[in-house]
């Protein structure tokens, strides 16, 4: 391949300015030669794929939040349950502790009775 044309001061860029808009022409011909449907049903087309994308992303979106809904709602209902049952463990160890303590004779309880 010659690059002389790229040493001519003037005329170096018409060259790739002109290859580039004949590609597009070609390109532009040859797409339309080959499309499939005019451009009226080409847009119907891409209308109704569009609006079935969004409708399919919205439908998702709505599953995972309401997904995400439900496991935070089953979260906290664990959580709760966990710290009232750990709560009522306290409560009773206590009252047993305190059940003990208090049939200790008071001598007994003296000498255990941290310094």
């Amino acid at each position: 391949m010659d690059f002389e044309y790229m040493e001519q001061g003037t005329t170096s860029w018409r060259v790739p300015v002109l290859l580039f808009v004949a590609g597009t022409a070609i390109g532009a011909a040859a797409g339309l030669a080959m499309a499939p449907a005019t451009g009226r049903e080409t847009r119907e087309f891409l209308r109704r794929r569009s609006s079935d994308f969004a409708r399919t992303v919205s439908e998702r979106a709505d599953r995972v939040s309401s997904a995400v809904k439900a496991g935070r709602d089953q979260a906290a209902a664990i959580f709760r349950d966990t710290v009232d049952t750990a709560a009522e463990q306290a409560r009773s160890t206590y009252h047993n502790v305190a059940s003990v303590a208090s049939s200790m004779p008071s001598s007994s309880r003296s000498s255990h009775s941290p310094s």
